[in-house]
C-alpha cells in the first residue's frame, strides 16, 4: 500500500464519489463526512510516512499515459505539497460536515468529493499535463458549485 498510497489518496474521494450516487439521500451527510474523514486521515497517514531529512520528492509514481508524446502519469510530494495536501483534505473534511445546504445535497457532496480529488492531484502533480488535466478537471465542480448554490 505504501507504494501507491499517494494515487489512492488522489483516487479515493472520485471512486467514492461516483459509489455516492447508491447511497440514499438521507444518509449521503454521514457518507460525504465518513468518505472526507477516511481522506483526512490517510493524508495524516502520509504526512506520517513522510521523511523531512530527505531531500527532494517523495512517494512518487510513474506510469506512461501517452508514451509517444512523453506525457507520463507522474506524481509526488515535498514538504510543501504535502503540507497544502493535508490541509486541502482537513478543510474539505470541515466543510462537508457544516454544511447548511438542504437543497440537492447528494448532488453538492459528490461534487465536492470530486473536487477534493482533483484538488489533491493538482497538489502531487509532477508532469505538466497532469497537473493541467487536474487543474481543468477543478473547473467542473467549481462551475457546478458555483451555477447551482452560488
Amino acid at each position: 500500500m505504501q507504494e501507491h498510497i499517494l494515487s489512492i489518496l488522489i483516487f479515493f474521494p472520485a471512486l467514492a464519489a461516483m459509489l455516492g450516487f447508491i447511497v440514499h439521500k438521507d444518509s449521503v451527510r454521514a457518507y460525504g463526512i465518513t468518505v472526507a474523514t477516511i481522506e483526512f486521515f490517510l493524508s495524516l497517514l502520509l504526512w506520517n510516512l513522510y521523511d523531512p531529512m530527505t531531500s527532494g520528492m517523495q512517494f512518487m509514481e510513474s506510469a506512461p499515459l501517452v508514451a509517444a508524446f512523453g506525457i507520463n502519469y507522474l506524481v509526488g510530494i515535498d514538504g510543501i505539497s504535502l503540507f497544502i495536501i493535508v490541509l486541502s483534505t482537513f478543510f474539505t473534511m470541515i466543510g462537508i460536515a457544516s454544511l447548511t445546504e438542504t437543497r440537492r445535497v447528494k448532488d453538492l457532496i459528490i461534487t465536492l468529493l470530486f473536487l477534493e480529488m482533483t484538488m489533491v492531484g493538482v497538489f502531487a502533480a509532477l508532469d505538466a499535463v497532469v497537473f493541467y488535466v487536474f487543474w481543468e478537471l477543478s473547473l467542473i465542480p467549481m462551475l457546478y458549485i458555483i451555477g447551482a448554490w452560488g
